[in-house]
Order: structure tokens, then C-alpha cells, then sequence
């Protein structure tokens, strides 16, 4: 996720064509009249901006100073036969601005791309790749600009060239997901605004893979951990204390039997030097398990996905399960806390090292404060 890791370059600016249709008002923003309509009239877009309004609109606690939904999205409506491109502008559950342009957006990856023009940016922002690449053609620029969205993610309502169909609530979760990355993790690297643990760089990925995998497939050890932290959440939503705290203590006994089989195994910090698996999980736990947990935990949360849709995600086969851990550690960790993440978001944002702040250490401490407790 961090800028070192993106071997990124410039961008090439565009006009703005045919049409532009802008508002911030509250009031219901008619689709274009233009060309455009027949891709927002789309089956396939419909139920993406369905359930994106669905899920953003509550005001519903994420992290500190940020609610699903703050963060600005930009759909880009598909239709294989324009070559100019369709967007909408979302924030907090309503369209605010649509706009048909004569260039596509530029994504980072095959799935979604971001707009960085954050205010207040720090030297080291200026020069980061990250930063450069996401800069977006003149008329999307401006049209953002127009708008008041410094910043945002742009994800497509299809992808036509993938071999199967993106269910609805995975590209909404995508979309929320890179929006926390963007309005909290990304605005705190490259402006020092907001609220995030300073200690957090990221180390290797690849190589903490290796933390997990046994040849291309997941250990087994990691296996029964993952399902028993998993059934531990099943416990706690069911209200079922005693079994929650027995399934707690596994899993915390399973990590740490799974961590003195790895004792040995060592892989590269962000500043060079060797470090442990744990010290590589605590931290992308952090890095891509909070932004699960702000994207399918939240889902759940605002009811736009089942409880069942969150038991399969967190039981997914992951070569990089630390979304799923990161994200099921917090929510049980809430859950404990009586539902109230405030408190734990608080501690975690102004950790001073990974030691304090690490979600693990946040769960061992509530579980020992649920055990004990009435």
C-alpha cells in the first residue's frame, strides 16, 4: 500500500467534452439526458449504486474523524461502445455530480485508481509516486475540484473483460475499503493529518507470505486459527459468552504455537533490517485488515450484507490472510467492548509503538477485561 511499493509514472492530461452536470445541493441529481444514460440505466451499474447508497448513507462510526461514506467515490458506468467515459460522484450515500469526459480515469490497478490532491501536502507527499500517478486528466481534476473532492476513489461498475462476474457488494466493499485507504491512511502518510499509529511501515509482503504458506497452499496451523477466531465471532453475535472466551483463548494458543514454528523464519522491514512473522502480521493487520474491517465488518454492520456473507469472507482462502485476521481481530475485540469501537480506535490511532497499538494486543487485553467482567 505504501508509496515504496509502487513503481509508478506521470500522467498525461485531457479536455473535457461533452457534458458536465454539478450540484452539491441535497436534492435528487437526474441521470444525464445525454449519451450517458444508457450506461447509468445499466442492470449491472443499477445494482452497483444501489447498494453503495444503501451502504454509505448511514453516518456509522469507522474510525476516528471518519464515517462510512465521507470518503468521495467515483463510479465510471461501462459501456464497451463510448469511448468517452460516464462518471458519478458519491459521498455519504448520495450522488452529488455527473459528468461525461472524452478520456477514461486512470486506475492503479485493473480494479480501481485514486484522485490525491490532498491540501496541506508534505514535501515527501509532492515527490511520491503514489501521489504522481494518481493524478487524474484536467477535466476529471477539475470537475473533482468543482465539486470539493480533493480527493477520492474510482472504480469501474464493470469489468467486462474480467473471465467472471464482480458480485455487487465485492465492488462496494473494494470502493470502501480504498476509500480508508485514501481518506485515512493515505491523507495521515502524505499530510500528517488525521489520526493513525506513527509506527506503521510496511514491511515485505511477499516475503510474509511465506509467514503463512506452506508451497502455494495456507498451513494448517494457520488454517485452525483463522476458523476459530472466526466461530469466536459466531459466539459473540449469538451472545454466547463462555464459548466466545474458550474459542478467544484457542485461537491466542493456536498464534502463538503457529509463531514458535516460525521462530526461525525472518523477513525484511521496512527500514531493511529482519523482523519477526508477528512484527510483519501486527503491522498489516493494521495496513489491510483495519480497511476490511472498515469495509465488510461495516457492510454487515449497516445491514447491506448477511451475517452469512461476513462468516464467508472471514473464512476465505487467502494467500495473504492478514485482511481477514486484521479485520476479524477488531471486530471481535468491538464486540467484547460491548459493540463500542471508540475507545479501542483511540488507542490504536495514538500507539506510540507497535507493542501498544498492534489489534492483536487490543484483543488480548479485551479479552481478559470480558473474562473478567460480569
Amino acid at each position: 500500500m505504501k508509496s515504496r511499493y509502487f513503481n509508478l509514472f506521470g500522467c498525461i492530461l485531457f479536455s473535457l467534452v461533452v457534458y458536465s452536470c454539478q450540484s452539491t445541493s441535497s436534492e435528487s441529481i437526474p441521470l444525464p439526458s445525454g449519451s450517458c444514460q444508457a450506461a447509468w440505466n445499466d442492470s449491472t451499474a443499477l445494482e452497483f449504486v444501489a447498494l453503495l447508497e444503501k451502504s454509505t448513507s448511514p453516518e456509522h462510526l469507522v474510525w476516528k474523524g471518519f464515517n462510512l461514506g465521507d470518503g468521495p467515490i467515483v463510479l465510471h458506468a461501462i459501456d464497451t461502445l463510448k469511448e468517452e467515459a460516464c462518471l458519478g460522484l458519491w459521498k455519504n450515500g448520495k450522488v452529488i455530480s455527473y459528468s461525461e469526459v472524452s478520456e477514461k480515469p486512470k486506475l492503479s490497478t485493473a480494479l480501481y485508481g485514486y484522485q490525491l490532491n490532498f491540501a496541506n501536502l508534505t514535501d515527501e507527499g509532492l515527490n511520491n509516486p503514489l501521489v504522481k500517478i494518481s493524478q487524474q486528466p484536467e477535466s476529471i481534476t477539475t470537475w473533482l475540484n468543482t465539486n470539493n473532492a480533493e480527493s477520492a476513489v474510482i472504480i469501474p461498475t464493470d469489468f467486462p473483460d474480467f473471465p467472471f462476474k464482480l458480485p455487487a457488494s465485492v465492488k462496494v466493499q473494494l470502493a470502501i475499503h480504498e476509500s480508508f485507504h485514501v481518506e485515512v491512511m493515505l491523507r495521515y502518510w502524505f499530510t500528517e493529518e488525521g489520526a493513525w499509529p506513527k509506527w506503521d511501515q510496511q514491511p515485505d509482503r511477499n516475503e510474509l507470505r511465506s509467514c503463512y504458506l506452506k508451497g502455494d497452499s495456507l498451513t494448517t496451523e494457520f488454517r485452525e486459527e483463522q476458523m476459530t477466531l472466526s466461530h469466536m465471532i459466531e459466539a459473540l453475535l449469538d451472545n454466547k459468552k463462555e464459548e466466545a472466551i474458550g474459542l478467544g483463548n484457542s485461537f491466542l494458543q493456536q498464534r502463538e504455537a503457529r509463531y514458535d514454528l516460525l521462530k526461525n523464519l525472518e523477513i525484511t522491514a521496512a527500514d531493511g533490517t529482519k523482523c519477526s512473522c508477528e512484527e510483519g502480521e501486527d503491522i498489516m493487520e493494521i495496513e489491510e485488515g483495519l480497511a476490511d474491517y472498515a469495509s465488510w465488518t461495516m457492510l454487515y454492520e449497516v445491514e447491506a450484507v448477511s451475517r452469512k456473507s461476513l462468516i464467508q469472507r472471514y473464512q476465505a482462502i487467502q494467500k495473504e490472510p492478514f485482511y481477514l485476521t486484521g479485520a476479524m481481530l477488531m471486530h471481535a475485540t468491538k464486540l467484547m467492548n460491548d459493540n463500542n469501537a471508540q475507545p479501542i480506535i483511540e488507542v490504536i490511532s495514538s500507539s506510540s509503538n507497535q507493542q501498544e497499538g498492534a489489534v492483536i494486543q487490543q484483543f488480548k487485553k479485551q479479552l481478559i477485561a470480558f473474562s473478567e467482567g460480569d
